[in-house]
């Protein structure tokens, strides 16, 4: 309505009522929207969900990322625009629609880029001259007392990094207080290398169980929602690896609840295919036995 010159924010009192936090949220929520347009055959026989028609509602996701993705550029997020490129990349590449989802991209980040206000422009553009950006500097200044904290403490300086206490003891300019925007530098100031370590080990993890649930469901049709799943929730958690780097974002919950949601889809799907195997076992056994029955008559 204003041509993006007033900035997006999120809920206010939310975790992501920041711009740049919200910006992520929907960074990590388009795959999501997109597995949903693969899965709309199966959506609408839900009952909430029965009465619409599939085509309307694939439009109706569809303008969904639209908005999203323009929400991500409104917010003025030069974290998110970084992070927004990485997982479009990634999107392209886990779908099965390359050439379309390819076209679209084309012409829909173009559009969306040129529909921003010349302000944007400038501030994306001190992503290249980020020595010369206050804000930029300030960022390097809690990196670098992340660094120092964990060099003087094998497990990190507890919660509270961000006060001025910590910052007079570690940081090399102690007079420019700020959270770390970084989930890695974050973790790394509260609680070291070996806080770090686990952190990015358990994410990594859930990197592999999304990858699994793809290799689960090759050559099984029946099992195609759960390859989408995979590569979505893949696509997502690039997405926040990227953006988050820029933010202070470790302990927001969104990418607990897709961890906890591939776990369960694994549970599920072995469980699945154990029952599967038990049956094709006893139904082999009864061949194997109705065929000594019938060589002994």
């Amino acid at each position: 309505m204003t041509g993006g010159s007033f900035r997006v924010w999120g809920p206010p009192g939310s975790v992501i009522a920041d711009n740049n936090e919200l910006a992520v949220a929907l960074i990590v929520t388009i795959p999501l929207l997109y597995y949903l347009t693969l899965r709309v055959e199966e959506l609408v026989k839900l009952p909430f969900l029965n009465r619409l028609n599939p085509k309307w509602l694939k439009r109706g996701l569809m303008l969904s990322i639209a908005l999203c993705a323009a929400s991500v550029l409104g917010s003025h997020s030069r974290g998110a625009l970084l992070a927004i490129s990485a997982m479009a990349a990634v999107l392209w590449w886990r779908s099965k629609s390359k050439l379309t989802i390819g076209i679209a991209l084309l012409m829909v980040a173009p559009a969306l880029i040129m529909f921003m206000p010349a302000e944007w422009t400038e501030r994306m553009g001190t992503i290249k001259t980020y020595d010369a950006d206050a804000s930029a500097m300030g960022r390097l200044n809690a990196w670098t007392m992340a660094f120092n904290i964990a060099n003087s403490r094998i497990l990190g300086a507890g919660f509270a990094t961000d006060s001025g206490l910590v910052y007079r003891m570690y940081a090399p300019n102690p007079n420019e207080v700020l959270v770390a925007h970084s989930i890695y530098f974050q973790v790394l100031g509260q609680h070291g290398y070996i806080g770090l370590a686990l952190f990015l080990t358990f994410w990594i993890l859930t990197y592999r169980t999304a990858g699994r649930l793809i290799a689960h469901s090759r050559g099984r049709p029946d099992l195609a929602w759960v390859g989408d799943l995979g590569s979505m929730v893949k696509v997502s958690l690039v997405g926040f690896a990227v953006g988050g780097a820029f933010l202070n974002l470790a302990f927001w919950d969104m990418p607990f609840y897709l961890m906890v949601i591939v776990v369960v889809t694994e549970k599920w799907v072995k469980a699945a295919l154990g029952e599967g195997q038990a049956v094709a076992s006893a139904n082999a056994g009864g061949l194997k036995g109705s065929g000594r029955l019938e060589a002994s008559q």
